[in-house]
């Protein structure tokens, strides 16, 4: 077992025969290097353009002598391995000054009082995390036959938005995507940050909005990290039309 002292006695031999034992001597310890560490990973909640967070657990065995630091190595876009000053804990900030959107390799070793572990397996962090949510959602009626959606462009977190999610309030006050008018998959629409939907559209189900509604529509953003926040409401349409003759 690790970390038991070892006991040993001694007997000498001549002519005559074997000499009586000796006292029991001890001092030396079955010890070994740590396991390496297991769970390297992307700590999301610290990671961004500027930093990226890490965290992971010690491994299975310390080899029968306490850990005594951890050494995280990294590497910006599959370059040579640099490493950090050692840390005693199992979490880490990077405190190198990242490229926004860069690509960066990690690994981790353990040491104890008889030497480093063998390294963890790699982690590969984009240094970025998710976008701010839009802001300035806005509607629009154009020519009581369309209401116009738009919103501003949000930071985007290091990492370039792929795509909108729009929802529209309905007249029962939930939320639901228009994916006919209001996909912000398309290219077009994730580059001008507009859509427009028909006022039949929003009379219909599942909208189900009567004349004089006033149309209130919520806006997220999504890049590789994953999706913002919704926007605040944004609203100023209102749905209206010529009234019928007397």
């Amino acid at each position: 077992m690790l970390a038991e002292s070892i006991y040993v006695k001694v007997v000498a031999t001549n002519f005559y025969g074997d000499s009586p034992q000796s006292l029991a001597g001890n001092g030396a310890q079955m010890q070994l290097v740590p396991d390496a560490p297991i769970s390297l990973a992307n700590n999301k909640a610290v990671t961004d353009a500027f930093k990226i967070g890490l965290t992971w657990k010690a491994g299975a065995s310390d080899g029968g002598s306490p850990v005594l630091d951890y050494t995280v190595y990294y590497s910006i876009d599959g370059g040579s391995l640099e490493a950090f000053e050692p840390v005693t804990t199992t979490s880490y900030v990077t405190t190198v000054e990242l490229v926004p959107g860069g690509i960066y390799v990690f690994k981790i070793t353990a040491r104890n009082s008889v030497g480093s572990s063998v390294p963890s397996a790699t982690v590969t962090i984009k240094a970025a995390r998710i976008p701010d949510p839009p802001a300035n959602v806005q509607t629009v009626t154009m020519l009581s036959t369309n209401v116009v959606v738009s919103w501003n462009l949000p930071y985007d977190g290091g990492a370039s938005i792929s795509s909108y999610t729009i929802v529209i309030m309905t007249a029962s006050g939930s939320y639901v995507e228009d994916m006919t008018n209001c996909d912000g998959r398309n290219p077009t629409i994730l580059a001008q940050r507009t859509c427009t939907i028909p006022i039949t559209a929003l009379k219909a189900v599942p909208y189900s909005h009567p004349w004089g509604a006033s149309i209130f529509v919520k806006v997220l953003a999504t890049n590789e990290a994953g999706p913002s926040a919704f926007s605040v409401a944004g609203n100023g349409a209102i749905i209206l039309t010529l009234p019928e003759a007397p």
